[in-house]
């Protein structure tokens, strides 16, 4: 049995990243940017105001009492005009957020520190209309001006980033449709046996819902790569190369569950000697001991990885933690090893009956600076519920035959804290 060490550096060194792609925007969320992104145009590409209000020169401001001061109103600038006209001393105009500023003015002043009113209400100014301003402002208050975002030629997203919803808004404000990123990986999902079925189908005696399937999908959604969901594969081995082969026609990688033991009907291996090349075999681990990484071709020679997962469903998704997910991120050009992991204090003891390493599921809670972790109840391979309260997996060594209550162990962390 290989070591966890070693399994995942005997994956890592077979997994390629792969090639470069040019994307819709909101296809690259969570993807790497394949080379320096840089702006074409000036970012706002003209000076505009803002906010609403009035258009004017800031030093028209000065020295303003209670009383206010007059300027003169000479129309309107609304969004999306470029305005042919030029802001005189003494003069103002309507401008609406966002609208390019006039030449002459260097400032905009909201409309609620103004009062504006026409010739019908006020005989002393009979052939114009004004405003009234009441307050003083400096150059430059209210505007975005040209370039202040981003300039010309600068580079807005740099190779190497992960493309989060920002970076999309910031290329559209570019003027971008599409990013080169590192190919989302497209990860064929291959459940098999003569007893599982999927919702929403009627359970019979003797059957078993596809619950693998669906978790190992929802791990892979979560870092950003694409699960293609194939038809649950009868314990044939006809059946099980059928379906492998289609996943090699759509599909970086194949992540299959069960079929990889030692029963009778543990068929997905023997498919694997027979159609491609087995890696290894077996992990000196608990849960998750039976599991396979290799590589299968089909007719035309195509190549593809497969990681078989045990069937268990603790098993299948603590292995592919451990081994998919860092051979996945590797694909899509990201750090394949970047886990988080803390120092907790024990609540409750793990024993190790068998020197394998032991991955127990943990909650944790943090009380005056220190983290403690606490078992999530049965710890037995089958039962689901030990994952699904888990905050994280806490690490047991070979060597060590009992963590004891009190004792800091090393956590795995699967959720934010």
């Amino acid at each position: 049995m290989l070591t966890v060490k070693n399994a995942q550096e005997t994956i890592l060194k077979n997994i390629k990243q792969l090639p470069i792609a040019k994307v819709d925007l909101l296809d690259a969320l969570n993807l790497i940017i394949a080379k320096d992104i840089k702006s074409n145009i000036d970012v706002p590409l003209m000076t505009n105001s803002s906010m609403d209000g009035y258009a004017l020169k800031a030093i028209d401001t000065l020295g303003i009492d209670k009383k206010g001061k007059i300027l003169k109103s000479i129309g309107t600038i609304q969004a999306g005009q470029n305005p042919n006209i030029h802001i005189g001393s003494g003069e103002a105009i309507r401008i609406m957020t966002g609208s390019v500023l006039p030449k002459g003015a260097d400032a905009v002043i909201p409309f609620e520190d103004t009062d504006e009113y026409s010739s019908e209400i006020n005989n002393q100014y009979p052939d114009r209309d004004q405003i009234i301003i009441y307050k003083s402002i400096e150059q430059f208050d209210n505007i975005r001006v040209a370039g202040e975002d981003t300039k010309k030629g600068q580079v807005v997203i740099k190779k190497g980033t992960t493309v989060n919803p920002a970076h999309i808004g910031l290329a559209a404000s570019i003027g971008l449709s599409t990013l080169p990123v590192i190919k989302r990986p497209r990860i064929a999902i291959l459940s098999s046996g003569n007893e599982i079925i999927r919702p929403p189908q009627k359970i019979q005696p003797g059957q078993v819902y596809d619950s693998n399937t669906f978790s190992i999908a929802a791990q892979i959604l979560s870092i950003g790569a694409k699960p293609i969901l194939l038809k649950i594969a009868k314990d044939s081995f006809n059946d099980i190369v059928k379906k492998i082969d289609q996943a090699i026609e759509c599909s970086d990688m194949i992540i299959s569950t069960a079929g990889v033991s030692k029963g009778d009907f543990d068929l997905i291996k023997n498919v694997l000697l027979k159609k491609g090349k087995m890696n290894f075999w077996s992990i000196k681990m608990r849960p998750g001991k039976p599991l396979m990484f290799g590589f299968v071709f089909n007719a035309t020679k195509k190549k593809l990885p497969q990681i078989g997962l045990p069937g268990n469903p603790v098993s299948a998704m603590v292995t592919f933690e451990l081994f998919a997910k860092p051979a996945i991120l590797k694909m899509m050009g990201k750090n394949p090893l970047s886990r988080e992991t803390i120092k907790a204090k024990l609540v409750d003891s793990i024993y190790n009956s068998d020197k394998r390493e032991v991955y127990a599921r943990v909650t944790l809670h943090k009380r005056k600076n220190i983290f403690y972790a606490s078992t999530t109840g049965a710890q037995g391979s089958g039962i689901l519920q030990s994952m699904s309260k888990a905050d994280g997996l806490a690490k047991c060594p070979s060597n060590k035959k009992l963590l004891k209550k009190g004792e800091y162990v090393e956590v795995i962390l699967l959720n934010s804290i």
